[in-house]
């Protein structure tokens, strides 16, 4: 269809922890717009505060807004305004809402634009070190049975994936992910970009006992690889951390090393060099 007269939508990604994240085409549009939808508009406000900005119009527009909010919003730009669709933090439409709104404009004509920014999604992916060409966004399954959750966690193994997670069930998913698929590695990261970011990699069981004796809070992002992997897809840090455990325990280096390789199913030289390295020889 093509555009007619009217304003335009504008899909706004807002930082995900740091302010100082945002775009500059962002807050340009931001000075400029006629009105701003948002999910919070306290969390909206501090972000313009921030920047010194002093918007037209900020209203709600979150998960439980009734549906004439998007005939509301639609109603905006029919008049001519132009609208700012904006996020508690990365980017509108993923695991928020505002699908139903760009779906609406589309139908009715009108300029839909999106201004790219942070995503707790692909900051995770970079920060965990797998490699990540192709890889599977779970979302929250928190919302799903208990019986859902697993039948997910089942699917996907030949390739990395992305899930968000609250504080609260962060404990419980990692029992999940260690009955599904065992006591593979993963990464929780947990407030991205702000001052306490954590980066945690562990098996499930590891993990669970890390959390479990703080309770943690803020945005949590885990990041599985994936289980059917050729050996170099295999982090250092898991074989080291194996081999430390059995040592510890008081395994021989040799055997630690040969129990290792079988293991992870890595070569034994590889397994070795990294045991001299821990030696400090």
């Amino acid at each position: 269809m093509d555009n007619i007269e009217g304003g335009t939508l504008f899909i706004c990604a807002t930082p995900i922890g740091n302010l100082e994240d945002m775009t500059i085409r962002g807050l340009n549009v931001l000075r400029q717009i006629d009105v701003i939808a948002c999910e919070d508009t306290r969390r909206t406000i501090k972000l313009l505060n921030h920047f010194e900005i002093k918007p037209g119009r900020v209203l709600s527009f979150h998960e439980h807004s009734p549906p004439q909010k998007v005939d509301e919003l639609v109603d905006e730009l029919e008049s001519g305004n132009d609208l700012a669709l904006v996020a508690d933090a990365g980017t509108p439409c993923i695991s928020d809402p505002g699908a139903d709104l760009i779906k609406r404009c589309r139908q009715r004509g009108f300029k839909v634009t999106v201004l790219p920014g942070p995503s707790a999604i692909t900051a995770a992916l970079a920060v965990s070190g797998y490699q990540s060409d192709s890889f599977v966004f779970w979302g929250f399954l928190n919302r799903l049975s208990a019986k859902e959750r697993r039948k997910i966690m089942a699917q996907d193994r030949n390739r990395v994936v992305v899930m968000f997670e609250s504080p609260h069930q962060i404990v419980t998913t990692l029992q999940e992910l260690q009955e599904v698929r065992g006591d593979w590695e993963v990464v929780v990261v947990r407030e991205l970009t702000k001052k306490f970011e954590e980066v945690i990699p562990g098996t499930p069981a590891e993990l669970k006992e890390h959390f479990g004796s703080q309770s943690p809070r803020g945005e949590i992002t885990i990041v599985i690889p994936p289980q059917d992997v050729p050996e170099d897809s295999i982090s250092d840090y898991f074989l080291k951390r194996d081999l430390q455990n059995l040592v510890s325990a008081g395994v021989p280096s040799k055997h630690a090393v040969k129990s290792v390789a079988l293991l992870r199913e890595v070569s034994r030289r590889r397994v070795y060099e990294l045991q001299l390295e821990l030696e400090g020889k």
